[in-house]
């Protein structure tokens, strides 16, 4: 009888093992599917705000796309290591496009410089236009070219420009390249 007694109390005993098991089973895997399901979702979301900005065609650039040129070169941008160190200055053209009766240039430098030159050559063809502006510091990690303002009746209508803009600022310097269509 007392062996009886010992039976049951070790198949109860399994029973609530097995069961407390299965417990943290269930709760184990729910949490690994959670935390699987909230990854993806703030994956999914990022993709979501990204996706607009590449189309190639929405309503709203639509109009400014006669005026405005997308055709610039790229920098990467660094990450870990600070712009500040390298020995070449690197930058974009941030706008290009007719305003008023001047073609418009602003240039945003990825270094903080407290002085330096900007030296813009524009050529198409056999015209070839220069200015300069100075380097101005556009914030704490960057930097800016003044701009440029070129009077239209001093570029050729319906060309395709080659943009050229020379940075330098104690013993660094650098280029930035696009192209423009008036």
């Amino acid at each position: 009888m007392v062996e009886k007694k010992l039976s049951i109390k070790r198949r109860r005993n399994c029973k609530i093992g097995l069961i407390i098991l299965a417990i943290i089973i269930l709760c184990v895997g729910g949490g690994v599917a959670f935390a699987l399901l909230t990854h993806k979702a703030d994956t999914s979301s990022e993709d979501e705000i990204v996706a607009p900005a590449e189309t190639e065609e929405s309503p709203a650039r639509d109009t400014e796309k006669d005026t405005e040129t997308d055709n610039f070169n790229e920098v990467p941008q660094y990450e870990g290591e600070s712009p500040n160190t390298l020995h070449e200055l690197t930058g974009v053209i941030n706008y290009s496009a007719v305003a008023g009766d001047n073609y418009s240039i602003r240039i945003s430098i990825d270094q903080t410089l407290g002085s330096g030159t900007c030296k813009l050559t524009m050529s198409s063809d056999a015209k070839t236009y220069t200015a300069e502006a100075p380097v101005i510091q556009s914030g704490s990690t960057t930097s800016s070219c003044e701009g440029f303002d070129i009077p239209l009746s001093e570029l050729s209508a319906s060309k395709k420009w080659n943009i050229s803009i020379a940075i330098s600022s104690g013993d660094k310097s650098g280029l930035i390249a696009g192209e423009a269509s008036l």
